[in-house]
């Protein structure tokens, strides 16, 4: 029953992600925790961000290109142990960044993210990381390269220089969700019959192995307004527009393209990661000292040489 557990822990959790994505770790993890897995289950969690595989540029004189690729989650290295693809750890970006922003070498930052988004737990927190970065003097642009969706366009936003969306990029998908999947009549097809013992009135409420109460529902849904707010604040604050515009005008839960992001105020221009990488390369005047940083968020390791 450990991947009842983990199912339980994944659909109990909120979540600032692209529903496709999502969708595709809680099919294997249903199919874990009722017996009917495929013997590549391992490969499929993460297999829709390619991308932390990808790129390795050359280097960046002054400039720190922060990959934000895969799956975002609280700890992420701590789960790993399901796929062999990749995710990314919010803490571990926090930690990459007030790094960053502690070495003189490091004039300013791109975020290069490729990311359908992910748990909300420590997004927030390295929003924070963002603005301390920003607030040692230190600018940072973001680009979607191709995609920031959800918790990765939380982080994009906070960018204070400029959000750059690549021509056949997509930004947005503003909105948290908890996902709750009531696989007991499965469970009563195999003959599995789980029993929770737990003291507390609401405890385990929402477990999928049960339904879920009206009084649960509603628990979950404030929850969810909940970061939601902080969602559509931190957006708001970044891209210095009132809250009203961001729940009303940014996509309403829906990714926008490149050319449209831009006219909506969610971007600030068209464009790719090398030219912007240029551009702020530019703006910090090429320091005599030049230092590339080299940030592996996957294996928590950063070098600036």
């Amino acid at each position: 029953m450990r991947y009842l557990r983990l199912l339980s822990w994944v659909a109990g959790a909120a979540w600032a992600i692209e529903p496709a994505k999502a969708q595709v770790i809680l099919d294997v993890l249903v199919s874990r925790a009722t017996g009917a897995a495929r013997a590549d289950d391992d490969d499929v969690i993460w297999r829709m961000s390619e991308a932390a595989e990808r790129r390795r540029d050359e280097p960046r004189e002054g400039i720190a290109v922060v990959p934000v690729t895969g799956v975002i989650s609280p700890r992420v290295h701590d789960v790993e142990g399901l796929s062999t693809g990749g995710g990314m750890s919010a803490e571990d970006f926090a930690a990459a960044m007030r790094q960053l922003a502690a070495d003189p070498a490091v004039k300013g930052a791109v975020l290069d993210i490729d990311s359908p988004g992910g748990n909300v737990l420590g997004v927030p927190e390295a929003v924070g990381a963002i603005r301390d970065f920003q607030a040692a003097g230190k600018p940072v642009s973001a680009v979607a390269y191709h995609w920031a969706a959800s918790a990765a366009y939380w982080l994009a936003s906070a960018a204070d220089d400029e959000l750059v969306v690549t021509p056949s990029g997509e930004v947005g998908s503003i909105g948290v969700y908890v996902y709750h999947e009531d696989i007991s009549k499965r469970l009563d097809m195999l003959g599995v019959k789980p029993t929770l013992i737990k003291a507390g009135a609401n405890k385990a409420e929402g477990h999928p192995a049960f339904p879920l109460g009206e009084e649960a529902a509603a628990h979950v849904q404030a929850r969810v307004d909940d970061y939601y707010a902080m969602f559509v604040k931190d957006v708001a604050k970044g891209r210095g527009v009132p809250a009203a515009t961001v729940r009303e005008s940014f996509g309403g839960g829906r990714m926008v393209g490149a050319q449209a992001a831009v006219s909506l105020g969610m971007a600030d221009r068209v464009g790719s990661l090398a030219e912007t990488v240029k551009r702020m390369q530019r703006k910090a005047g090429r320091p005599a000292r030049a230092a590339s940083a080299s940030v592996d968020l996957r294996r928590r390791r950063l070098a600036v040489i």
